[in-house]
């Protein structure tokens, strides 16, 4: 009896275990102990999944690191990467190259007690590398870059000199940190740069706090030819009515556009937009009243959901603190929920192999236990992407935070099976046969915490997490 018995409870635990690994949730393997003693303001990850992190910070975990440091998968300081006395002021952006060497930019003089002002590049061990010759750099800050399938490197911020040639705010340079002076900017931007993202076709597209570029009105978005000169044919009519933080490109072309703007071409659109590729809005994007925090960045996942970090508190009106997830049609992504989440806000994040997320900024805890300023959040179920892709595509779940009454609306519950399970995967509540296209769920009785809500339906199924308050 006992041996009949054993395979159907390791069958159970082990589906219990696939179902509540809690994806999206704090990934507990991924421990830095008392991490950076400062903000992290940039993240880039290696092929070996190795992390570089950047930021204003000048220990990681009690040990010397200033500004700079590579930690292991297990969020542990890797040692082997060692910059020296590091950078001496901020690292706002970094960028890994094909060859495993890291691009650094910010608001830095000195890296390891030598001079590079704004920009460096750095061996895979943490020396400088004197073969990047930028000579006297940058004025100012450089805020972002990117590199093109040339091995070219653009770079903006608030600078307006490069090696003591004019270059207003973005500039583009050889792989060996010359200036490229076949780049025509003409006068170039107005004012500062903070995003840039290239297209497929090498067409460059740039976000800031510029109204102009080269002499002709364009407002905080514009898309560059490959010489650097402006393409007209990209219009974004009056663009925002304040400034562009992030830009990202989808596989599509669209654009996902974010900033402190609170109208983009006249029309509401608080903090986020996707663009479509001729710079026009997509009105197929609905994200309602959008953002409530100027500072909003977006990430897109391989999946083509949109990752948003930040200092928001709230989207489209509903309460959701620094991290969010959205659809592709800008609805709130809820498998992305968390059951307590940071407590203060993320400046970055960035995707592993694995689809797991490391997010850095501010916050000092995760789901209520201890992360400062950098943390990992388990991937979601591969399965359970498809599932929702080819299911649950017109599924709302409300409110998540849930206080009583739990509602899930879709097209149609026929032949569905709903089902509730606890964090320890038990099972609460199981419904079919269901009529209509809504369900209600009461919670009053059940004790705060987070549950899950699997919705089964024929050959498909989709879990997702709520929060009960």
């Amino acid at each position: 009896m006992l041996k009949k018995i054993l395979p159907t409870i390791f069958t159970i635990i082990m589906y219990s275990m696939q179902i509540f690994a809690q994806p999206n949730s704090l990934d507990t393997v991924f421990n830095p102990g008392i991490g950076p003693n400062g903000i992290v303001t940039a993240i880039s990850i290696q092929t070996d999944e190795k992390i570089i992190i950047g930021g204003h910070f000048t220990e990681f975990n009690g040990i010397s690191r200033n500004s700079i440091a590579r930690i292991n998968s297990d969020a542990s300081l890797d040692t082997l990467f060692n910059p020296g006395t590091g950078a001496n002021n901020t690292i706002r952006v970094t960028k890994i190259q094909s060859d495993g060497k890291i691009l650094i930019g910010g608001g830095f003089d000195t890296i390891n007690s030598l001079p590079s002002k704004g920009l460096a590049r750095l061996n895979s061990n943490g020396d400088l590398d004197s073969t990047f010759n930028i000579g006297i750099g940058t004025n100012n800050s450089v805020m972002a870059f990117a590199i093109q399938s040339d091995g070219k490197i653009v770079i903006g911020g608030s600078f307006t000199t490069y090696n003591g040639i004019q270059r207003n705010y973005i500039a583009r340079l050889y792989d060996n940190g010359i200036l490229d002076t076949l780049f025509n900017q003409g006068i170039g931007p107005n004012f500062v740069v903070y995003s840039i993202a290239i297209q497929s076709n090498g067409k460059i597209i740039i976000g800031g706090a510029f109204t102009e570029y080269d002499g002709i009105s364009i407002n905080s978005i514009a898309r560059l030819n490959t010489d650097g000169t402006l393409d007209t044919l990209f219009n974004p009519g009056t663009g925002g009515n304040l400034g562009v933080s992030s830009t990202s490109i989808q596989n599509d072309g669209k654009i996902i556009v974010t900033g402190s703007f609170t109208l983009f071409n006249g029309i509401l659109k608080n903090r986020i937009v996707r663009l479509n590729p001729n710079g026009s809005i997509d009105a197929t994007f609905n994200t309602g009243t959008g953002f409530n925090d100027p500072f909003v960045i977006a990430s897109i996942q391989s999946n083509e959901k949109i990752l948003v970090c930040g200092d928001f508190t709230s989207y489209n009106g509903i309460p959701i603190k620094y991290l969010t997830r959205l659809n592709t049609d800008g609805t709130i992504d809820n498998s992305l929920n968390a059951n307590v989440g940071p407590n203060y806000w993320i400046n970055i994040a960035a995707f592993q192999n694995d689809d797991k997320i490391i997010i850095g900024g501010y916050f000092t805890a995760y789901d209520g236990i201890v992360r400062n300023r950098i943390a990992r959040i388990n991937a979601e179920n591969k399965e359970n992407i498809l599932n929702e892709n080819q299911y649950m595509a017109n599924t709302i779940l409300y409110p998540n935070p849930s206080f009583d009454k739990l509602t899930l609306s879709t097209d149609d519950f026929s032949h569905a099976i709903v089902s509730l399970y606890n964090s320890t995967g038990q099972l609460i509540m199981q419904k079919n046969n269901i009529e209509g296209s809504i369900l209600e769920i009461d919670l009053r009785n059940l004790p705060n915490g987070f549950y899950i809500v699997e919705i089964n339906k024929l050959t498909n199924s989709n879990r997702l997490k709520i929060s009960k308050q």
